[in-house]
Formats: structure tokens, C-alpha cells, sequence
């Protein structure tokens, strides 16, 4: 828990600096300006869409820890009975995403950077369906696979994976490449006694089917892939001179200017971790903070933004601890005998595990762009609030262990 809300109160923090950026002396446009104090600022509980991200990202972090204290009030045990009907709850919200953008109920379902996977909610904001799928699908899974330990057989990991690629095309035909639940899937399914040799067979048929995948992603989307090949300049020149790979690649002929197109965005989070150095700009400092040179710098690229002020030792640091929060997961999951709780603890280890080290593999542009937030810290209520969902039940697990 402690672990939990100290990357929260880093979270707000660091989304406080970027709207808050300390004045620069040799900058005149900046020095006029002073960051508005706890005081100054705006708390106007009838008019939530005045407060600042930070003030939000306040309320959305108290939503969550209510929600932590909630789903301790009971066992985790009772989650059982009704993980069928979460799950498809959480399907039905995907489904409504989707009828709300084929049927263009814009008010509904609102188009952010050209796909559509919110749910606008009266007096809250937007709730986006994919954050709480995840969690309902490692809970229904952890149910369906407590009295099938021994799944030495192929065909017993079929009704699984229906379950988990059932949730993941709903939530790519947002468009939405979030595929993490999937390696959180093979770890379940690996930990409930499947076999090496048949998940190997699974990940090759996934492999081959990438073609098929590539044909039917969006422009966009191609270009996220290629923008991490194209950070090469020797593999950017035998592009350039290949026209039919261009087109391949990004649907156009030539490539272009790499650093303002696809490649902006890795380019500006690369150098803001870069610029950090061994112990950052300083709290409210330096260029990516005082100027907007950074998309989403609030959410997905939270992390560049925290080690462009913290550098190197900052971001070691913050690192740990999410290694230990991973770490107190895989705990709980080798100390809790019941099957269910242990799968669930597994399931969800494996979910910030691997949305962890994709958040931050995204910054340091080794994997392309997915969307996918940085737990606990990125900006945002339906990962935040989720997040905290899935730690208290961690904690319920913990707690119940041992009856």
C-alpha cells in the first residue's frame, strides 16, 4: 500500500510541474510567470472541468483509495460467483464503444487522436472500458482455471484463450493496439500447469497471423512500427531508396522528414530522458517541462518527463519501486494456497509487469507506441482507479491467505 501511494503522489507531482513549470531566469516569456500555489488554485467543486490535471488526477487518486478500502470489505473469494457476469459486463462496454463509433453517437463515445475507446460519463469525465476488461478477464480467468490445474492438453487451453481474444478484438477494433493481457494470459496459463510446448505452438500461430494483422492496422498504426525500425539511419537510407518497402512500411513512397513525422514523437521522448543526465533538470525545470514539445507527455510519456527531472538516480529509483509492487504480487501469489486467489495474484503481477516495462520501452523508443499508460502515474482516472482495484485486491488476497 505504502509502495502504491508514494508512485501516486509522484504521479501528481509530476503532472503538477508540467502545469506548473518553475520560471526560467534567462527565459523572459517564462520568468513573468509563477506557479500557482495550493492556495491560488481553483477548487471549484461544481465546476469539475475547470480544475487543473493535477487537482483532477487528486480526486481520481481519493476514487481510487476508496475503491482499494472497497473491495477489502469482503473476501475475494465471493468475486467467483460473479466473475462471468463482470466479464461480461466489460464485454458489453467494449461493444457499446464500438456500435457508439460505427453509429457515430459522438456525445457517447468521443474520437480522441482518431479512435474511439471512451465512454463520456455526466459529471465525470470519460471511462475507458479496456482499462476495467483487463482486470475482469484475469479474474474470470482465474475462476475457470481454479479446478483445471492440470492443463496438460491443448484443447483445455482453448475456452481460455476464446475468453482473452474475445476481450483483445474488441478492444483492437477501437482501434486500440493494447495486447499486454496476452503474455498475462500465457503466464496464467503457465502457472495453472500448461504445458511450454503448447503455449510455443500458440505464440507461433500468433507469429505466422502477423501479416494478416499488418494488412488490416491503420495508417497510423503502421507508422508507430515503423517509426521504431526507421530510428536506424542506415535502415531509414535503404528505405529511402526503396520505394515499394516505403509504401510497405508507411503507405506513402518516400520517407521523408523522419524527426517531424512518425519519428517526432520517440525523437523529443529519447532526448528528454537524454537531457536528464545523471540527476535531471530539477523539480519544474528544464525545456520538456516549459514547452509543450512533448504529445502526451501527461500520460503515455509520463516516464521521459519524470527522468527528464530526476534523471538516471530518479528513475532508478522510481523503478524500484514498481519492482517491488511487483515483487509483493509474485509474493502473495507463491504464499496463497487457494488456486484462485493464487491465479489472480499471478494475473495481475503479470498485467503491471508487463504494462510497466512496455510504458517505459515505448519512451526509450524500443517497442512502438501503444497507447498503454504508466500505472499509478500516467494522468488519468480509469487507469488510476483500476489500478488501485486490482492492488486492493491483491491486498484482499494477502489478507485471506492464510483462512
Amino acid at each position: 500500500m505504502a509502495v502504491s501511494l508514494a508512485l501516486v503522489a509522484l504521479g501528481i507531482l509530476t503532472i503538477y510541474g508540467i502545469q506548473n513549470p518553475a520560471p526560467a531566469a534567462s527565459d523572459p516569456n517564462i520568468a513573468s510567470s509563477s506557479p500557482a500555489s495550493f492556495d491560488e488554485t481553483n477548487w471549484d467543486l461544481a465546476d469539475f472541468s475547470k480544475w487543473q490535471n493535477w487537482q483532477k488526477q487528486i480526486a481520481f487518486a481519493l476514487t481510487g483509495l476508496a475503491a482499494f478500502f472497497a473491495v477489502n470489505l469482503f473476501s475475494y473469494r465471493r468475486l467467483g460467483s460473479i466473475s462471468y457476469i463482470l466479464y461480461a459486463l466489460a464485454a458489453a462496454l467494449l461493444l457499446f464503444v464500438l456500435v457508439g463509433k460505427y453509429a457515430h453517437l459522438t456525445p457517447l463515445v468521443p474520437p480522441v487522436y482518431g479512435a474511439c475507446r471512451w465512454i463520456a460519463v455526466p459529471f465525470i469525465g470519460t471511462v475507458q472500458p479496456s482499462e476495467i476488461a483487463r482486470l475482469t478477464l484475469v479474474i474470470a480467468l482465474a475462476w475457470h482455471l481454479r479446478v483445471r490445474l492440470n492443463n496438460s492438453s491443448f484443447s483445455s487451453l482453448l475456452l481460455p484463450l476464446a475468453l482473452a481474444l474475445t476481450i483483445i478484438f474488441l478492444i483492437v477494433l477501437e482501434p486500440d493496439l493494447d495486447l499486454i493481457i496476452l503474455p498475462a494470459v500465457f503466464v496464467m496459463l503457465f502457472a495453472a500447469g500448461a504445458k511450454v510446448k503448447h503455449l510455443a505452438m500458440i505464440v507461433l500461430i500468433f507469429a505466422m497471423s502477423f501479416p494478416l494483422l499488418w494488412m488490416g492496422l491503420k495508417d497510423y498504426q503502421k507508422e508507430r512500427f515503423a517509426g521504431i525500425l526507421l530510428q536506424n539511419t542506415w535502415f531509414r537510407d535503404q528505405v529511402a531508396q526503396r520505394p515499394g518497402l516505403c509504401k510497405l512500411l508507411l503507405n506513402r513512397p518516400n520517407v521523408g522528414n523522419y524527426e517531424n513525422n512518425e519519428g517526432y514523437q520517440l525523437t523529443h521522448s529519447k532526448l528528454a530522458i537524454a537531457t536528464g543526465s545523471l540527476t535531471g533538470q530539477g523539480f519544474g525545470q528544464g525545456p520538456y517541462i516549459r514547452y509543450n514539445m512533448l504529445p502526451k507527455r501527461q500520460n503515455d510519456f509520463i516516464f521521459a518527463i519524470f527522468a527528464h527531472q530526476w534523471g538516471f538516480w530518479g528513475s532508478a529509483g522510481l523503478l524500484t519501486l514498481y519492482a517491488m509492487l511487483i515483487g509483493l504480487g509474485l509474493s502473495i501469489a507463491l504464499q496463497t494456497s487457494d488456486p484462485f486467489g493464487r491465479l489472480m495474484a499471478v494475473g495481475i503481477g503479470a498485467l503491471l509487469a508487463f504494462q510497466i516495462t512496455i510504458n517505459v520501452f515505448v519512451t526509450l523508443g524500443l517497442v512502438p507506441v501503444t497507447g498503454l499508460t504508466l500505472p499509478l502515474m500516467s494522468y488519468g482516472g480509469s487507469s488510476l482507479v483500476t489500478t488501485m482495484i486490482a492492488i486492493g485486491l491483491l491486498n484482499n488476497i494477502a489478507r485471506h491467505r492464510g483462512s
